[in-house]
């Protein structure tokens, strides 16, 4: 089947009549050639396999999928992963490879990011005379049986209103709409800008911090440098010696079997050898010790044999002595004058290391990154406060203070804001005057509470609003004043997604940090994951690894966006790209392990 057709919609309230207007357009449809296929969100209570049938008593028996199929028609039942995941885009899976039709129409899924006709009739209650779906900008045309209508009429959706009753005129309305160049494209799995080129705007508009602050080394763990350190010395400052054992003369040894030399000294690391060694000598020196004058080599101690003040020295019968065995020459590590660290290098332990070892007692770095965040909704509640039905605790708040401590900026966090535009504005502008990023959660998508975006395109300019991932889809990107905004949608895992591939490589570009991609590695699918083209999905996924060293990976549980179990579960995303149509059971897949 080709995802990119054409998808439409029907909303209405329950009792306005969906199903019978569709049983009276779909001919219609027909005579006009538009052959269409139908997906129907049934009522919650309803099973579509009754008790008493085959099929119902095969599947209980453990079979899943079952697919009934006579000479006349064919249906596959297949156990549904839970209410919570109930959506059109799993609807869609479901749907034959082999359909052959123009447009599908789908009757329920009043959510779904589709176009859609608004069905309204006057035996309505007043109560539910608009319906919410109304302002939704999906919607293409409102069908009603009063045209004349005043909660209608006054509506500023400016979209067609079409009769109710008028069968062949809704047909005739759907045809054109179907001859626009633009209608196709909207459907369930391809609206919005592309993770690529989402990432690309972002990367063309985060601007590096230019202030910087001197630190003390023991201080600036996790700090981007500001400038390029080069080294004022040679590390190791000396040529001394890999291993305990006995410094020597090349010459004294490399015509005899098994040489026998006197020790004439000791080697130390802080406590070299003060004089030379001469023909026939050595001297004792450990791990570190300063290679003495006149020495060209280390014979181990395991390879050496003390018999009072002369030591006798026997090779391995397969690796002879060598000139030069064992000695770490001066400025083998780091020569004079020579980089060690990068401007726009972070300051890892290991780099922290090495200015130690040449002398480096401060560093330049530039300023921490400073970010705001505020998490949207009046159904939000702290902690310690009482929830009242319809409400929840800000978990969104603490997932986000993890994740900003981990990327290492300075937090302004401004709490919750109720879904008020004008409190909203306020909280908005004091972030962009305070920080380099602004975060908000929740409110950006097309509800009638929902007001971050209409605040965002008054006080700046909106780059991106929806890319096409999952999950995430809504996320948001726009410049401030002073600021770059990034609004991430109320689902906690889709706060978890938006972050980590979105938030967090601006958050290295403001500070100068070295871009580079994640880690991904490649495993072997254990499950079918179901998937349809056009969105880049992040599948929770637990990645594990047999005694051969096989990566397999499966997922986590559930992955309904607000299921924030799932994340705590997972240990990798699951990267399925755009063009993917789905996983079998053993396929190759990428993987992004948590770091």
């Amino acid at each position: 089947m080709n995802f990119n057709l054409p998808i439409l919609g029907f909303s209405a309230w329950s009792g306005v009549g969906k199903t019978t207007l569709l049983e009276k357009l779909i001919p219609q449809l027909a005579e006009l050639g538009i052959r269409v296929g139908l997906i129907k969100h049934a009522h919650h209570e309803f099973d579509i396999d009754k008790p008493g049938k085959d099929s119902y008593r095969l599947r209980k028996a453990g079979a899943n999928p079952v697919l009934i199929i006579s000479d006349k028609r064919l249906a596959l039942m297949c156990e549904s992963a839970s209410a919570e995941e109930t959506n059109l885009e799993n609807a869609l899976t479901a749907l034959p490879t082999n359909s052959d039709f123009d447009l599908l129409l789908v009757e329920g899924f009043k959510n779904a990011d589709i176009p859609k006709i608004v069905l309204l009739r006057q035996n309505v209650t007043s109560e539910r005379d608009t319906p919410t779906a109304l302002p939704n900008r999906n919607v293409i045309a409102v069908a009603c049986d009063d045209l004349t209508k005043e909660s209608i009429k006054s509506t500023k959706l400016q979209k067609p209103l079409l009769d109710i009753n008028q069968i062949d005129s809704i047909a005739e309305f759907i045809c054109q709409w179907l001859k626009q160049p633009t209608s196709p494209g909207h459907t369930a799995c391809a609206k919005g800008m592309s993770l690529q080129a989402g990432l690309e705007l972002i990367h063309q508009q985060v601007e590096q911090i230019t202030q910087t602050e001197c630190l003390e080394l023991s201080a600036a763990h996790g700090r981007i440098l500001a400038n390029t350190i080069k080294a004022e010395i040679e590390v190791p400052s000396d040529d001394n010696s890999a291993m305990d054992g006995y410094a020597c003369r090349y010459a004294d040894i490399k015509s005899v079997a098994e040489p026998c030399l006197t020790v004439v000294g000791e080697s130390t690391c802080g406590g070299p050898f003060a004089g030379s060694v001469n023909t026939g000598e050595c001297v004792r020196i450990l791990t570190g010790g300063v290679l003495p004058v006149g020495c060209d080599m280390v014979i181990m101690q395991e390879q050496s044999n003390k018999t009072g003040e002369s030591i006798h020295f026997k090779a391995a019968d397969d690796r002879p002595f060598r000139q030069m065995q064992h000695v770490r020459l001066a400025g083998e590590d780091i020569g004079k004058g020579a980089r060690v660290a990068l401007s726009q290098q972070c300051l890892e332990p290991a780099l922290m290391g090495v200015l130690a070892s040449v002398g480096i007692a401060e560093v330049r770095v530039l300023r921490r990154p400073r970010v705001a965040f505020i998490t949207n909704g009046s159904e939000l509640v702290s902690l310690g406060g009482e929830l009242a039905r319809g409400q929840c605790f800000d978990s969104n708040r603490y997932s986000l203070l993890g994740l900003l401590a981990q990327a290492g900026v300075d937090v302004l966090d401004l709490g919750i804001v109720a879904d008020d535009p004008a409190a909203l504005e306020d909280a908005i502008q004091i972030a962009d005057t305070k920080a380099d990023l602004v975060i908000t959660t929740g409110g950006i998508s097309v509800g009638d509470t929902d007001f971050v975006k209409p605040v965002i395109d008054k006080l700046g300019k909106i780059l991106f609003s929806g890319l096409q991932i999952k999950p995430g889809h809504p996320v948001t990107f726009a410049k401030l004043p002073q600021s770059v905004f990034f609004g991430l949608p109320g689902n906690p895992v889709a706060v978890m997604v938006c972050f980590s591939q979105l938030v967090l490589p601006a958050i290295r570009q403001l500070c100068g940090q070295q871009q580079r991609p994640a880690l991904t590695l490649m495993a072997h699918s254990s499950e079918n994951i179901r998937k349809l083209p056009g969105r880049f999905e992040f599948v929770r996924g637990i990645l594990s690894q047999d005694q051969r060293g096989k990566h397999t990976v499966r997922r986590a549980g559930k992955q309904g966006s607000a299921i924030l179990t799932t994340m705590s579960r997972a240990n990798c995303f699951i990267l399925l790209d755009e063009d993917c149509a789905g996983v079998c059971a053993g396929q190759r897949v990428c993987v992004q392990p948590f770091l």
